[in-house]
């Protein structure tokens, strides 16, 4: 049985080229994008690697980045990438790594030149080696703290003779780089894998096909041939089932119940996709739901560490509420019954179509690039999935899983000995194993979810005079809506953030099903709220958040999840409520803090049914434009978060001076040209750590220059002061930009500024912060306006304003 519903533009596959090239090749149109991307995979991972040289897979992918035989790193794909504001990555799995990058689509050919020639002849400096190795180490002491990287390796402790249960991330005393066996086996690695017979190619864009095959077989003459080759998979084979215990520092407690499958058939990647959407779906009857209301679980989710050739480690990971961890046994048992229900039910022709409709708004929401890292996968959901195809791998997937018990691993704060081994330190113990009661549950299909079938939205002639409009030509279908309710009798205290973010949160499985995500932000006298996805669904979807947001519940019940984020990514959260330090705070608590708050509102190819909705929403709606100030006062002024760490974040924020385009223009376009030199300096030649970044930004309502260091090896004194040094001597990189032309940065910088292309969410991001900061909405086109007449000394008086002061700094902890 094949859907009946239209395929969307967006959830159409990409189509294979037959090239005579000797590299799988895959092209993805996206007719209405404004830019272009390019995925390529190396079927070659950390499993292939010597087991003598642990992580020298993932060292290669670093080093591929720093110089080629055609670029060196200046020129190289990295700082390309950053010229023109796109986006690049890589990551190295067990079995493959990728390699990713999106850019304007007149940059994409210039991109894929650089690829290639680092993928095919990487310089391989030992100098530039061993300085890598340190940038590796850093970012081995920062994932030993992390809590999903130290549940997926003791999970790794019981398999015997398989790579999952080594260690391949990679340290200082597994790269050897002086040894001439180390420099060997790294050579072999990259002749092995690093060639046409390995790799397969994914281009996304608005090109025809003929420009797709052009760039196709640009890229693939610089490659080398080879053969595929073949590679051995050791049997997934775990020793005596235990249960085990890991010491973590976090306060909240969680059970992971892991399943080592083996003999898997090649669809079950669909149904792990079906198993993920039903794990996280809180809809009545569904497993999820019954473990809340009975107090066993606060939140459940569903990983899968490895998956490869018909092998796969999959957990269900409940965070434990009171009784479960009472009884950890029943949520097993619960499991248990769960899973042979589904593998004697089988799956419903529903809910087969309401899968089919939460990928397709999923694909609706993803980017170019997203969409070929969704591509990418082997037996990725696609419109060719028969409602036969996923009984059949649903079946053999639950009957799979029904057939075996889980391993116990729970994870929560008291003290455990110490496991010694070469990879990521673990303290670990074995815990009494307990039978799961016998207990006789009933399950049905969980009830749908009704924002799925949200009723088509009827035009309203009548507008809040708080709500600013801007309808899009593109035919996307998808908006964005943005929310900000100041507070006028004062900033409200952070717990009350804290408990709206829960309420929210616990409906953001039904919005996302919708093809709809939000975000709330606490700007510290105001609170902002921002929703995008499909823009039909957007109006249903406002009108049910309006009303939960008017009577939110009591604490108790509420559950919000440990930051398992780098500490950059949440001092990054915290940064906007404390650039609002004069904020006088108010004690008023629910719903007396809603009357006093007054709300504006941005929507962006929404329908204009959304009136009702935005009418329903607490406080009222503002009757006037609020304008932040600037920030006058020079020096520095530190702040501290609070959050300790074996680590140091540092968040250096220098406050644009005014909003005149001019100046704004200035000043995006020098952090434009800060943004590599910085991260080359900080990163590469300090090594202070591989958390380093630098960019233009705006913080709720006020917009600068942000630099951002995560280290292991300095203090917060010491990195402001490698920041300081490095503003200080900037001149001369200047001055070399300056002689070398900025016409081609100052393009980019306007491109994204005012491109009619952009995507949705991009537009509106940008009309949102001139909002925020009491603009018009043409700011952003009269900054970008602006920036083809910059002059040098526009450039030289900005980096003399950011040097002056009114920086304010936030520190991880002091």
């Amino acid at each position: 049985m094949r859907s009946a519903v239209m395929t969307c533009a967006a959830s159409r596959s990409p189509v294979d080229a037959a090239l005579d090239c000797g590299l799988r090749v895959r092209f993805l149109e996206v007719p209405d994008s404004a830019r272009g991307a390019a995925l390529v995979r190396v079927h070659g991972g950390s499993h292939d690697a010597p087991v003598a040289y642990p992580g020298l897979a993932h060292f290669l992918e670093h080093l591929l980045f720093l110089g080629s035989a055609g670029y060196p790193v200046e020129d190289g794909l990295m700082a390309c990438v950053q010229r023109c504001g796109g986006q690049l990555n890589a990551s190295t799995r067990e079995r493959h790594t990728d390699y990713f990058f999106q850019v304007p689509q007149q940059r994409l050919e210039d991109g894929l030149v650089r690829l290639a020639d680092m993928l095919a002849a990487p310089l391989l400096d030992i100098e530039a080696q061993r300085r890598e190795r340190e940038v590796l180490h850093a970012e081995y002491l920062a994932r030993s703290q992390d809590a999903e990287t130290l549940c997926d390796a003791a999970l790794g402790v019981l398999v015997t003779g398989h790579p999952l249960a080594g260690f391949h991330a990679g340290k200082r005393d597994t790269l050897p780089v002086d040894e001439a066996e180390f420099q060997q086996a790294l050579a072999e690695y990259h002749r092995s894998f690093y060639h046409k017979g390995t790799m397969e190619l994914l281009l996304a864009g608005p090109f025809p096909r003929r420009e797709f095959e052009r760039y196709a077989r640009l890229f693939a003459a610089r490659l080398g041939g080879g053969g595929a080759g073949e590679r051995r998979v050791a049997p997934l084979r775990v020793g005596r089932r235990r249960a085990l215990r890991l010491q973590l520092e976090r306060p909240q407690a969680f059970l992971h119940l892991a399943f080592y499958l083996h003999g898997l058939a090649a669809d079950a990647p669909l149904a792990l996709d079906l198993l993920g959407t039903r794990i996280a779906s809180r809809a009545r009857d569904g497993l999820h739901e019954r473990l809340l209301r009975e107090g066993l679980c606060l939140d459940l989710r569903l990983r899968c560490p490895y998956w490869h050739a018909g092998q796969a480690l999959v957990v269900i990971e409940a965070a434990l509420g009171k009784r479960g961890q009472a009884d950890p046994a029943r949520i097993e048992a619960l499991l248990s019954s769960w899973l042979a229900f589904n593998a004697g039910q089988g799956l419903a022709v529903q809910s087969w179509r309401d899968h089919g409709h939460i990928r397709r708004n999923a694909l609706r929401n993803m980017t170019p690039l997203e969409r070929l890292r969704h591509w990418v996968e082997p037996h990725a959901w696609s419109e060719q999935c028969t409602y036969e195809t996923l009984q059949r791998a649903w079946r053999g997937l639950m009957t799979s899983m029904a057939n075996r018990r889980p391993l116990h691993l729970l994870t929560d704060c008291r003290s455990a000995p110490r496991l010694a081994g070469e990879g990521f330190e673990l303290r670990l113990c074995e815990e009494a194993d307990v039978a799961p009661c016998r207990e006789r549950w009933q399950w049905r299909e969980p009830l749908p979810n009704p924002w799925l079938r949200m009723p088509a939205p009827i035009a309203e002639v009548s507008m809040p005079a708080a709500l600013q409009r801007v309808e899009l030509a593109q035919r996307d279908g998808l908006g964005s809506l943005h929310i900000r309710w100041r507070f006028v009798a004062g900033g409200p205290a952070c717990v009350h953030w804290q408990y709206l973010d829960a309420v929210l949160r616990a409906r953001a499985w039904a919005a996302k099903e919708a093809g709809v995500q939000w975000r709330l932000e606490n700007f510290g006298s105001a609170w902002c709220l921002t929703l995008r996805g499909v823009a039909d669904s957007m109006v249903g979807v406002a009108k049910e958040v309006a009303a939960a947001l008017h009577e939110p519940p009591e604490p108790e019940g509420l559950y919000s999840p440990t930051d398992e984020r780098m500490l950059l990514g949440r001092l990054l959260e915290r940064l906007p409520a404390v650039l609002d330090e004069g904020a006088p705070h108010s004690g008023l608590g629910f719903p007396a803090l809603w009357q006093a708050a007054r709300w504006d509102a941005l929507a962006v190819g929404v329908p204009s049914a959304l009136g009702s909705a935005l009418l329903a929403l607490p406080g009222g709606p503002a009757s006037e434009r609020f304008s932040p100030g600037t920030v006058a006062e020079s020096g520095v002024r530190w702040f501290d978060a609070r959050l300790p760490a074996s680590e140091t974040a540092l968040l250096l924020f220098c406050p644009l001076p005014s909003r005149l385009p001019a100046v704004e223009a200035a000043w995006r376009l020098l952090a434009r040209l800060l943004e590599g030199a910085f991260f080359r300096r900080m990163r590469s030649e300090l090594q202070l750590g591989y958390g380093v970044f630098a960019g233009f930004r705006q913080f709720g309502e006020r917009g600068g220059i942000v630099f951002g260091v995560q280290s292991p090896v300095a203090d917060a004194e010491r990195i402001l002061g490698h920041i300081d040094a490095f503003l200080q001597t900037f001149d001369a990189s200047l001055e070399r930009m300056v002689r070398a032309g900025l016409q081609e940065q100052a393009q980019a910088v306007a491109r994204q500024l005012d491109n009619p292309y952009s995507s949705v969410s991009e537009r509106a991001d940008l009309l949102w912060q001139a909002c925020l900061a009491g603009c018009d909405l043409d700011h952003p086109a009269r900054v970008a306006q602006a920036l083809p007449a910059l002059e040098p000394g526009a450039l030289r008086d900005s980096l003399r304003q950011l040097r002056a002061g009114g920086w304010r700094v936030l520190v991880n902890a002091r």
